[in-house]
């Protein structure tokens, strides 16, 4: 029995011995692979600076680029599996363009930037090589437009209340950009979101550009909202007649109609008869020798009004022929 117990004890030995001599040649390779210089891809954000003052990108342009990088494997590993972002600035006033009434142009050659770039990174790593390999690079003189602004948000208000009147504060904004971009730009929305509104209040909207070659010279404006309290509320309106014939005198019984519904109380004080329309077709006439009534329509009325009702659907009517 010790024997076998002699026997298991030596095979676990050996096999410690052997792991632990894999463990050390492996460490000791990947030393010295790590030791000797490689080449890699990493990915560098571009920062473009000192575009002219007069200037604006009239282009997207890369926001990174691809390295191709040569160092050692321990510098190559922290670069690739480092969080940091990095980033390497390209000064566009070095540059050679060619340039016309609105625009100056260039194609940047990534490779002339290696010099400069290397000296960024110190000695960090080697650039060889950049991609893409020639980046499009177009400049457009400042175009300055005022844009009116439009309200794009999502605004919801407890039971019995709605909205009376929205107003943005300022209700314009200068944008900057080239001339044939900001041209095309009518209007520009703003966002600002609420639930559960009762009562006046003032919200932070944001502007929204575009694109990223549109620039805002502000991007928040006030948002006024102003609530109101839903009731019951009536009108009355006088009654007009269309397609009616010169040669008859038609009067109706009674010209005015009250007209019934649910609104906001700020809403019901502004109402006036003039902001609704009701009529009566004489045409409605012609040939009806049994129905004593004409029925009334509705043509107009305001849009914030709801679950309108006409009390009185059809008017009786006397009608004489002119001498």
């Amino acid at each position: 029995m010790k024997k076998v117990i002699n026997i298991l004890r030596l095979k676990e030995l050996k096999i410690g011995a052997f792991l632990v001599c894999l463990l050390l040649s492996t460490t000791i390779w990947l030393f010295l692979q790590l030791s000797e210089s490689s080449k890699s891809m990493v990915r560098f954000k571009v920062n473009y600076t000192n575009i002219d003052e007069d200037y604006i990108l009239g282009k997207t342009l890369p926001e990174f680029v691809d390295v191709e990088v040569e160092s050692y494997g321990f510098s190559l590993l922290n670069m690739q599996f480092n969080d940091k972002v990095r980033e390497l600035d390209l000064d566009l006033s070095k540059l050679i363009y060619r340039e016309n009434k609105e625009d100056k142009t260039t194609i940047w050659s990534t490779s002339s930037a290696i010099g400069d770039f290397n000296n960024q990174i110190k000695s960090e790593a080697n650039i060889t090589a950049i991609y893409p390999d020639t980046v499009h690079i177009l400049l457009s003189k400042k175009y300055y437009k005022t844009v009116p602004l439009k309200f794009a948000g999502k605004l919801s208000f407890d039971d019995q209340y709605v909205l009376y009147d929205l107003k943005m504060k300022p209700d314009s904004v200068v944008i900057t950009g080239a001339k044939r971009l900001a041209e095309s730009v009518d209007v520009l929305p703003v966002i600002a979101n609420k639930e559960g509104i009762n009562e006046d209040m003032v919200l932070e909207g944001k502007v929204v550009s575009p694109n990223n070659l549109i620039h805002l010279t502000k991007e928040e404006v006030e948002v006024q909202v102003k609530t109101d309290l839903i009731q019951t509320g009536s009108i009355m309106v006088p009654v007009k007649v269309k397609n009616m014939n010169p040669e008859y005198e038609l009067k109706l019984f009674p010209s005015k109609v009250k007209v019934e519904f649910i609104a906001g109380r700020r809403i019901i004080e502004d109402l006036t008869p003039n902001d609704f329309y009701l009529t009566v077709d004489f045409l409605d006439i012609l040939g009806n020798d049994i129905d004593s009534e004409i029925p009334v329509s509705l043509n107009k009325y305001p849009q914030s009004l709801s679950k309108i009702i006409l009390k009185t659907g059809k008017l009786q009517y006397k009608l004489n022929a002119k001498n």
